[in-house]
């Protein structure tokens, strides 16, 4: 018996199934008969034959809901026309005479339009494929020579997709090289152009996959848009594919799948909205994640959903049914970390995607978004704004029973970086942001950052300290600026603020470093609590060391304080609150006893 190598094996079980392997009757119907529809081969038979067929089922009949899936996350930039094409296309099976015409003359002028520069957006793509699943009903009230025209027209639009990178317009490329074949095979098996379409295309969507996603299933930050209007193109190719009892992706882009569908559940809102992404592309689509769930056919992702969206049939807890996989999500290839004590409804999460320079942000508490939107700070030195040099880049992450903790940093000209902390302590019930920008040489230093609150979000300052209440349609968070001084009458250093774009934190200082802190209170019970901070005295051998040097701080709300060290200086050992520390950065609680517990300690490898 001849033997086959495993890496032969592997290459062979990872090619999608040919849609030429169906049933001989099948090959019979489909070879000789309609071999020259596109050409001069007789229209009225074929007319016939598709308004008598069965199969393929119309897509929306493939679903358990009444909505198409062609109106699953419809870009947000996608045009009036484009959402009425796809409307009319979605209903197309349920028309009478008159719309068939109606929409068929749509077709002819959409498809025979060179369409310009934006040939390759998602509106080409989106009307193409609506074309694409109503062509077959249209034959009903076309001409033989306009209806060869529109598909025609439609493979050429196949054929054309290959000049389209990828990684610059990944929707546009698997619009046109992957969902639009899938569709022509899917829809017209008869016809041998269309059906050798399915290789080509199961190719190219299982490329997609691989390609766009980081190895787990998170997307690239640059395309995070495009996230869910992928995911329903996905989605659909693999309902077609369940009903065609074909094979769209390879096995390695089908594990890309399942990731991406588990990953999609942590990175939504707890309306279900993906974060991040405030337009209807990132609406939340009950239909859609039904749909991805059960073609995923994966437990875990399963589990999670259950428990994160608003899914009919919800489970209360996601210890129903098993352990819940990790919630919080680090992909430094991807520039995306999601900080996420629980896989809960109610959980707070934090997402910071930083890609292209830019550093993007949402924060979720209490069922309501605090803030979202590009969260960069402003710096200047010596009354100039040092220009970036590269992209943020991770240098640190750590998720454990206490917190999720990411810093990036930014090198900027002169010899400048800014590091950017973020900690969500799990148990403790707080958000501890702060940037550090770090130099060579003493210089005057002015700091800004202005925190993106959400619309219908307020900062409602007290009266006599500079922290306040961040109050949506309930109370969401208390905000404490930790370097400031705690009273408004005291007027040193800097500010916090509420203006027309968020919460504005400013600084100032003098020397080779800065530090910015802000202290997010995000537990309920503590809101009416008494609560301050202090900034604490940091030595090094027996001498008070300067603010650009090494600073400390302690925050008390009700009967519970935490303590924060920074070196901003080469890492050294030095005292604070009568303990050592050498560490470049540390959080900690206070026990009941007095003494310090380590929520995370950093040390630096410089």
């Amino acid at each position: 018996m001849p033997t086959t190598s495993r890496a032969a094996r592997d290459a062979k079980s990872r090619r999608p199934r040919s849609a030429g392997r169906r049933s001989a009757s099948y090959r019979r119907d489909s070879g000789e008969a309609w071999r020259d529809v596109l050409g001069d081969g007789p229209w009225d038979p074929w007319r016939t034959h598709l308004a008598e067929r069965t199969a393929p089922r119309p897509l929306a009949e493939l679903t358990h809901s009444d909505e198409s899936p062609l109106l699953w996350a419809v870009p947000e930039g996608c045009s009036e026309v484009t959402r009425r094409v796809l409307n009319s296309a979605a209903d197309i099976h349920h028309a009478d005479g008159h719309a068939l015409v109606e929409f068929a003359g749509w077709m002819e002028q959409d498809v025979a339009s060179s369409g310009g520069g934006d040939d390759r957006a998602a509106d080409f793509g989106l009307t193409r494929l609506a074309w694409a699943h109503a062509l077959g009903r249209l034959a009903t009230v076309m001409n033989a020579a306009a209806w060869r025209g529109a598909m025609r027209r439609l493979l050429a639009a196949v054929e054309e997709s290959a000049a389209i990178p990828l990684d610059y317009d990944p929707l546009g490329r698997l619009l046109l090289g992957g969902e639009l074949p899938w569709t022509l095979a899917w829809q017209f098996p008869e016809l041998e152009e269309c059906r050798r379409l399915s290789d080509p295309a199961a190719a190219a969507l299982s490329e997609g996959l691989i390609e766009l996603l980081d190895g787990e299933g998170v997307l690239h930050a640059r395309h995070w848009h495009r996230l869910r209007p992928l995911l329903a193109l996905w989605t659909r190719c693999g309902l077609m594919a369940g009903e065609a009892r074909r094979d769209c992706f390879t096995r390695d882009a089908r594990q890309q799948y399942q990731w991406l569908v588990q990953h999609s559940a942590l990175l939504s809102r707890p309306d279900g909205g993906q974060l991040l992404s405030p337009g209807d592309e990132g609406r939340w689509s009950e239909p859609l994640f039904e749909t991805a769930l059960r073609l995923a056919d994966d437990k875990a992702a399963e589990r999670l959903a259950r428990v994160v969206l608003p899914l009919a049939g919800k489970q209360k807890s996601a210890r129903t049914r098993g352990k819940a996989p990790p919630a919080a999500i680090d992909s430094e290839w991807a520039r995306v970390g999601l900080l996420r004590p629980a896989a809960t409804a109610d959980s707070p999460r934090l997402i910071a995607t930083y890609a292209d320079r830019r550093l993007r942000a949402e924060l979720t508490n209490r069922d309501e978004v605090v803030f979202s939107g590009a969260w960069d700070p402003h710096i200047e030195v010596d009354r100039r704004q040092p220009a970036a040099e590269g992209d943020w880049e991770e240098v640190c992450w750590q998720s454990d029973a206490d917190v999720d903790y990411l810093e990036l940093q930014l090198n900027l000209a002169g010899g400048w970086r800014v590091q950017r902390h973020m900690l969500l302590a799990r148990k403790d019930g707080f958000l501890f942001v702060a940037d550090a920008v770090l130099g060579k040489t003493p210089a005057s230093i002015s700091y800004r950052c202005t925190t993106p609150l959400m619309k219908g979000v307020a900062f409602l300052e007290d009266a006599e300290t500079r922290d306040g209440m961040l109050e949506g349609k309930r109370k969401l968070a208390v905000a404490m600026p930790l370097a400031l001084p705690e009273w408004r009458s005291d007027r040193r250093i800097g500010s916090l603020t509420s203006s027309a774009a968020g919460l504005e934190l400013t600084m100032s200082g003098e020397g080779t470093a800065l530090f910015a802190p802000l202290f997010f209170d995000l537990t309920k019970r503590r809101f009416k609590k008494d609560r301050t901070w202090r900034r604490l005295t940091v030595a090094e051998t027996l001498q008070i060391c300067r603010p650009d040097a090494a600073v400390g701080y302690r925050v008390q709300a009700g009967k519970e304080q935490w303590m924060f060290y920074r070196s901003l200086a080469p890492a050294a050992n030095r005292t604070l609150l009568g303990q050592n520390f050498s560490s470049e950065f540390v959080a900690a609680r206070f026990n009941p006893n007095g003494y310090a517990e380590e929520l995370i300690s950093i040390i630096s490898e410089e």
